[in-house]
């Protein structure tokens, strides 16, 4: 049995991006942008800090420049990459300050 998948009618999707689009439009409070910058400098600063850390050990090991460098530039083109789900969940879910509290605490 093949597995169909589900179809919604086009007036039902159309309208929860027409509610999706008057949302995102709507401004943000300054409560909420002052936070969400405090967020961000303090991820950046903690992958700042954990690059340099993450070096430093990894030299440490035995590891030759280039595989540090290589390791480090992995590592920062799976976090870009890894932005375009992160963002698009961060949207789908309800919760945004249980989320960026948990993202927060595992980094």
């Amino acid at each position: 049995m093949r597995n169909s998948p589900v179809r919604l009618p086009f007036g039902a999707v159309l309208s929860r991006r027409n509610a999706v689009r008057t949302w995102m439009r709507s401004p943000a409070s300054r409560q909420s942008r002052y936070a969400l910058d405090c967020l961000n400098f303090l991820i950046g600063s903690v992958q700042t800090g954990l690059g340099t850390f993450v070096a430093f050990y990894l030299a440490s090991l035995g590891w030759s420049k280039e595989s540090v460098g290589l390791a480090l530039a992995t590592g920062q083109v799976a976090g870009v990459l890894g932005q375009i789900p992160g963002g698009a969940i961060t949207d789908a879910i309800a919760w945004k300050v249980m989320l960026g509290t948990s993202r927060s605490l595992r980094s």
